[in-house]
């Protein structure tokens, strides 16, 4: 879809302004020219769906469960739960990742509670200790003799197919799933991956929220909320004239140019984008105060100044669209990583237990490694409670706000989902095309 003269300058016409080297798939243009179409609105909140979800979908698709580097050594153990089910994601002795259900072979009981993150060179059963080692073999039986069902053969746990890319694992539950790479697709010709994985987890902030997830996750692919919920913002970021793009099956990307004034602001000029970034950036540079520096220009200096403080690397060789744009790439069905340096945001949302009424939202930030020294430990996850504001979590920085803002909408959303009226929702043609993608994405598991 061409933008109309209302939502310039496009994404494309900053970065050709840029003229500073901006990678090709920034670049590249991919629509989603579907038509629009009323989306029902039981998805959000039916038990029955729900249910269809967890069995077609939460079953079925490759997940993230964890970074690399949150089981970095052999022993290393991580347990990641969606719903009912519970994986064990660990470190074997060899060095690759392996993944198991968090199921004994014995009588069910759990062999790691919820959330663990530990190191061992086992699994124990905390009920009758029957234990096994990092292969899931089961080396340890107690009264072995009252057992012949197990005599003679070899028992191990029910193992979890398991891949990696970007320094993010990924699980799946179904033994016939494609490979990891062809569920990516186009992920993998914009080569992203390495950049990812030399990051590491600066800060992990998790919450329950009283929505859907996919309520939450429709707040981050879609700018078009800016004006009405991040008013802050809109001197120096692009909203309306974002560029969209979708890869069908499984990916899709927005690009919110950032450094002018929305096309919104028909009125602002380069001396209010000054005025809002330098309001908003700890270390602009001074010449800014005189209005001689391109607001995009003047942004850009000052994170790479930051990135090298913080890292000892050189960022003087990246476009300031990889320094400081919102890029943010979706990962059907709820991984969404930012890879833009400035904005090093990684989102994941999955169901709390069986209630379709709320939802996990988990904030990662993933900072690039510091050059020529030790990769540092990954951040310990921080939970708030349910009334807690973002802003209790200060690692987050001015991001706390932004949560704030945006979790205010999503409880009203889903009351009002719930509170009568019209049948479904009714997501815009270009600006909320993402969501779009979204459900006809989730139709097409669900209804398989």
């Amino acid at each position: 879809m061409d933008l109309n003269a209302e939502q310039s300058p496009s994404v494309g016409e900053v970065l050709q302004a840029d003229d500073d080297g901006a990678p090709e798939y920034l670049f590249e243009q991919s629509p989603y020219n579907t038509a629009v179409r009323e989306i029902d609105k039981a998805r959000f909140f039916s038990q029955e769906w729900h249910l269809r979800e967890v069995e077609k979908v939460w079953r079925k698709v490759w997940q993230m469960a964890c970074r690399e580097e949150e089981i970095s050594e052999p022993g290393d153990q991580i347990v990641y739960d969606i719903v009912d089910n519970s994986i064990i994601v660990l470190r074997a002795d060899d060095g690759s990742i392996r993944a198991f259900y968090n199921s004994c072979l014995h009588r069910g009981t759990q062999l790691l509670p919820a959330g663990a993150c530990t190191s061992s060179d086992r699994l124990r059963c905390p009920y009758h200790g029957w234990t096994y080692d990092l292969s899931g073999k089961l080396v340890d039986q107690p009264s072995s003799w009252d057992f012949p069902q197990f005599r003679g053969r070899t028992a191990t746990l029910v193992p979890v197919k398991v891949d990696k890319w970007g320094g993010f694992v990924f699980i799946t539950m179904d033994p016939d799933a494609p490979p990891l790479e062809q569920f990516l697709g186009v992920l993998s010709s914009h080569k992203l991956g390495e950049e990812l994985a030399r990051r590491f987890i600066g800060a992990h902030v998790a919450k329950v929220i009283d929505c859907n997830w996919k309520v939450g996750l429709e707040a981050f692919l879609e700018g078009y909320h800016v004006a009405e919920v991040h008013p802050q913002a809109l001197p120096f970021t692009g909203d309306t004239n974002g560029q969209l793009d979708v890869w069908p099956p499984h990916i899709s990307r927005m690009i919110a140019s950032i450094g002018a004034p929305s096309p919104r602001m028909a009125n602002a000029s380069t001396a209010d984008s000054v005025a809002a970034l330098r309001a908003f950036l700890p270390n602009c540079p001074e010449e800014a105060a005189d209005g001689d520096i391109d607001p995009r220009e003047m942004m850009a200096q000052s994170i790479r100044g930051m990135l090298s403080d913080l890292t000892g690397a050189d960022y003087s060789a990246y476009s300031k669209s990889e320094i400081i744009d919102a890029i943010n790439y979706h990962v059907f069905p709820n991984l969404m990583p930012w890879v833009g340096h400035g904005t090093p945001i990684v989102y994941r949302l999955r169901p709390f237990g069986s209630d379709p009424d709320r939802s996990i939202l988990e904030v990662y930030l993933l900072y690039a490694a510091p050059h020529e020294k030790p990769r540092p430990d990954p951040a310990e996850v921080v939970w708030l409670d349910p009334g807690d504001s973002w802003t209790r979590a200060p690692q987050l920085g001015g991001l706390g706000e932004i949560f704030d803002q945006d979790e205010q909408n999503f409880t009203m959303i889903q009351r009002g989902l719930k509170a009568g009226g019209a049948p479904g929702i009714s997501p815009s043609e270009y600006q909320e095309s993402r969501i779009r993608f979204l459900h006809d994405t989730l139709d097409s598991y669900v209804h398989s």
